[in-house]
């Protein structure tokens, strides 16, 4: 299997998600029912890696990527031993970030020169919504973290979120996942090619209609 992708969803994916990923012909594993997401992506994680797929696409169910994008990121020569390679997609914020006019979903080492335009973007850390990681790089960070038992499959804590004392900062499960990655000898870069959808679904409900 060159490539498998890895989705929670705590109650559905995206249709459109769903269908580009069965146009593109990507096998995908799916968990559902999870509200701890840091615990269900490193679940994720552990059980593709018990599958030796040559790389893991790392996708959220809000996403919609085409087709095309899906097979790129499924097949890109960027993707190596120590290097991934993310997409940009918007985040729900105001923050000045690479692209002009949008907030992405990274954090880029240098961002005068991805506001520039420039087609890669090497980055710190990168959101998990669209993204891929060889089998190599995931081996290294799962060799230096203990095994989990006592859920349905032992897991490691992959992106279990930590602070650092020291630098007085908050790693999530997105930025921590990308620290452990980095230590492990991975870079990574983001591609402007590689820009998808990002749905977002707001509900309202008058005060009034409480129970």
């Amino acid at each position: 299997m060159k490539a498998l992708a890895i989705i929670p969803a705590y109650t559905h994916i995206d249709h459109r998600l769903m269908q580009a990923l069965l146009e593109a012909g990507v096998p995908f594993l799916p968990l559902h029912g999870s509200s701890d997401l840091p615990r269900a992506r490193s679940i994720l994680i552990s059980l593709a890696l018990a599958r030796k797929p040559e790389r893991v696409l790392f996708l959220d169910s809000d996403i919609v990527p085409t087709p095309a994008q899906l097979r790129e990121l499924a097949t890109s020569e960027l993707v190596t031993a120590h290097q991934a390679l993310t997409g940009l997609y918007a985040i729900r914020d105001t923050r000045a970030t690479p692209g002009g006019g949008a907030s992405w979903a990274v954090d880029a080492l240098d961002p005068q020169a991805a506001a520039a335009g420039a087609e890669l973007i090497p980055c710190r850390w990168a959101g998990l919504g669209f993204a891929a990681v060889s089998l190599a790089s995931l081996e290294r960070v799962a060799a230096s973290l203990p095994e989990i038992a006592g859920d349905e499959v032992p897991w490691r804590p992959f992106c279990v979120p930590f602070f650092d004392g020291a630098a007085g900062a908050y790693y999530p499960d997105d930025r921590s996942f990308w620290w452990r990655l980095a230590g492990a000898g991975t870079r990574l870069l983001a591609s402007q090619r590689l820009r998808v959808g990002h749905v977002a679904q707001v509900v309202l409900r008058d005060v009034g209609d409480a129970a």
